[in-house]
């Protein structure tokens, strides 16, 4: 079976040419949005998910049509929950692919560890691992995560979506992709000469809170909608990611890690490595400031951790720069 016109891997990879192109939502489109709304974050979060999903901008049930998309799409084949710092989860010896992973109390307790060497733990942050097979053996997964298949991690997923949302979010998307990544570069500019910049540091702050947010609540409510936002985010992005987030406020820097956490649900995003370990390396693990942050995140991501740790000039990089932190 083809994909759907549009739909081909190759066509998203270069999100951000496509993006001042014009073939995809340009950057006036997003700041005529967020000037009417005054920098609202609900209100601009509302206009953009009511155009996604084809719904009146005032009075349309958004989470009434999100419940609508979720019976489409059929159940969560991935436990999307996020941990916040001390946190309570539960590791299994028996299920756990590597010494990171842990799941959340909700699918540990709808799941069968009879005779498993488990126990409970506060964690650093993260997310739940059930329903990921890189991460969790299958037998661990819980009764409402059976596990993300090929065709479900994949832009054919789409298919099970009406054609006008698959057409709008394969312009939308990308497009604020696009845009939050030119916010975090003008941001980082601006910096040398505050004068100089269109935007108040508080814009910069409140527009990208509001587009990281945006993006993890597509990403965590509908899966396949989460795919077109996986290949949306390519090795430039996470580049431009990397290596301005230890500029940013802690609202928009949590921000970026709840956005990153909801793309990592993804086993083959993970597994999409593209040299960016390296950037994650040299542009977060380095940066003290910033490691007790989002450090954990190098332990979250198993196979990326797994290379790392398999070269052995950079081990003993990893181990310094990150301070100990618990299992996520």
């Amino acid at each position: 079976m083809e994909a759907p016109s549009g739909l081909h891997t190759a066509a998203l990879h270069e999100t951000v040419e496509r993006y001042r192109a014009g073939s995809i939502y340009k950057k006036e489109r997003f700041e005529k949005d967020f000037e009417g709304a005054k920098d609202d974050q609900d209100a601009v979060t509302e206009i953009l998910l009511s155009d996604l999903y084809g719904l009146e901008r005032e009075g349309g049930d958004l989470e009434a049509f999100e419940e609508h998309l979720k019976k489409l799409s059929g159940p969560q084949s991935v436990c999307t929950e996020q941990w916040s710092k001390d946190s309570l989860a539960f590791k299994c010896v028996d299920c756990q692919l590597d010494p990171t992973c842990a799941i959340c109390m909700n699918c540990f307790f709808n799941s069968n560890h009879e005779g498993h060497a488990w126990s409970l733990i506060r964690t650093g942050g993260g997310c739940c691992d059930c329903g990921d097979p890189s991460s969790w053996g299958r037998e661990g997964f819980c009764y409402n995560h059976q596990g993300i298949s090929e065709s479900q991690d994949c832009l054919r997923s789409l298919e099970v979506l009406p054609e006008e949302l698959r057409r709008e979010a394969l312009r939308l998307l990308p497009g604020s992709v696009a845009y939050a990544t030119d916010l975090l570069v003008e941001r980082k500019r601006s910096r040398a000469s505050v004068s100089n910049s269109r935007l108040t540091r508080r814009q910069f702050d409140l527009r990208l809170c509001t587009l990281f947010g945006f993006l993890q609540r597509v990403c965590t409510t509908v899966e396949p909608l989460r795919q077109v936002v996986c290949e949306a985010v390519g090795e430039g992005v996470l580049k431009v990611l990397f290596e301005t987030h230890g500029d940013l406020q802690r609202q928009p820097k949590e921000a970026a890690h709840g956005f990153l956490l909801a793309l990592f649900i993804s086993p083959r995003f993970k597994r999409r490595s593209g040299g960016w370990e390296t950037l994650f390396l040299r542009n977060v693990c380095l940066d003290s400031s910033s490691s007790a942050c989002m450090g954990f995140l190098c332990w979250l991501v198993v196979d990326v951790r797994r290379v790392m740790l398999r070269r052995s000039d950079k081990s003993s990089t990893v181990s310094s720069a990150c301070p100990p932190l618990s299992p996520s």
